[in-house]
């Protein structure tokens, strides 16, 4: 009897979210390293790679504290169409 291949299940690739996505595109244009951006920020370079892949996602307070050693701030604006469910 023949031994059966086991296939593996694809799974769609996280993603992480448009913040972050942002995040990660100020930083490579600023030519910020993971590792010195997670320094700067008392996280280890694993947690921020986390980040990165979409794995985890970070909380809002610490997105906050993160964005401010870049000179930056998270802000909730109006949507430019305006269109709002309420």
């Amino acid at each position: 009897m023949a031994t059966p291949i086991l296939q593996t299940q694809r799974v769609a690739p996280r993603t992480a979210s448009t913040v972050v996505r942002e995040l990660f595109e100020i930083l490579r244009a600023r030519r910020i390293t993971i590792l010195d951006f997670a320094t700067a920020n008392n996280y280890g370079s694993t947690a921020i790679s986390f980040w990165k892949s979409g794995r985890t996602e970070p909380r809002i307070t610490d997105l906050e504290v993160a964005l401010s050693t870049l000179g930056l701030e998270l802000k909730i604006v109006e949507k430019p169409n305006g269109k709002s469910l309420f």
